[in-house]
């Protein structure tokens, strides 16, 4: 799974950590998103070297600022790059729909999810 994926799954899981499910499933969920969470800051700390590595400087909107457009062409390609990382040990979970009950959740919601929550009958 790539970074940017990783990243997407997070807002979704936090959805779901306020259900009240039974500890076990609540437990697995919980652990996904700590996971996921954990290389969260990693990946927030070497933004954060990339941004440097340009003396560029973050606006209080959060936009970015460069010193040159080649700074700012460089910086998103190391960007992607770094988006596009492939984390290889995210912790995975199987739910059985019945597990979440009737919450609702949109397709795009499901999509996120792809890669770190297998859904099984």
């Amino acid at each position: 799974m790539k970074v940017n994926q990783m990243l997407n799954a997070l807002p979704v899981l936090q959805k779901m950590m306020e259900l009240k499910l039974p500890i076990k499933k609540a437990y697995k969920i919980y652990s996904l998103a700590k996971s996921i969470e954990d290389k969260r800051q990693f990946f927030i700390q070497e933004e954060k070297k990339l941004i440097d590595k340009f003396n560029a400087e973050i606006l209080e909107n959060g936009n970015i600022k460069f010193n040159s457009t080649e700074d700012q062409m460089t910086f998103s390609k190391g960007y992607s790059d770094l988006m596009n990382y492939e984390v290889e040990d995210l912790l995975s979970i199987e739910l059985s729909f019945e597990d979440l009950g009737d919450v609702e959740f949109t397709p795009r919601d499901l999509m996120t999810l792809e890669g770190v929550i297998n859904f099984v009958e």
